[in-house]
């Protein structure tokens, strides 16, 4: 149940204007040039093809699947400090732990959550937000567990 409801989060939410599937070239028109590239690598779990942008100084990470030679999609988004965006819940960094409770409270899997992260689905698809002192220290989408 938790992780058709994570797919779900996963397909609909954004961080900002970021969100699944957009492309390379689409997020470097929304937040610019990333700070740091990565080589594109492929997958021993998946056999895919990634590459990661880093956007250091706005506190954004960016995992991106080849879909082509000349097209990569967002896979995955992680933000932490200094990162202004929100979700499209209006959660961001800083925010507290029971804004998130409230905001996502149908997808909450207690089963997964403690008092450092709060999992939204499960971890092989969905939102985790690392809690640091009642607040949101990072939020992460996509899948975490290979």
């Amino acid at each position: 149940m938790f992780t058709n409801k994570g797919f779900d989060l996963m397909k609909t939410e954004s961080i900002g204007a970021i969100k699944f599937g957009l492309t390379a070239k689409q997020v470097i028109e929304l937040i610019g040039e990333p700070d740091e590239i990565e080589e594109p690598f492929n997958s021993e779990v998946d056999g895919e093809t990634y590459q990661h942008f880093y956007y250091k100084s706005k506190g954004v990470f960016l995992s991106f699947i080849f879909k082509s030679d000349s097209i990569k999609e967002v896979r995955l988004i992680e933000i932490k400090a200094p990162c202004s965006l929100k979700t499209s819940r209006k959660i961001g960094i800083g925010s507290a732990e029971s804004e998130v409770m409230n905001a996502y409270k149908e997808y909450i899997n207690n089963e997964l959550s403690d008092s450092s992260e709060i999992v939204a689905g499960s971890f092989y698809g969905g939102i985790v937000f690392s809690i640091e002192n009642h607040k949101v220290k990072s939020i992460y989408i996509g899948a975490t567990a290979d």
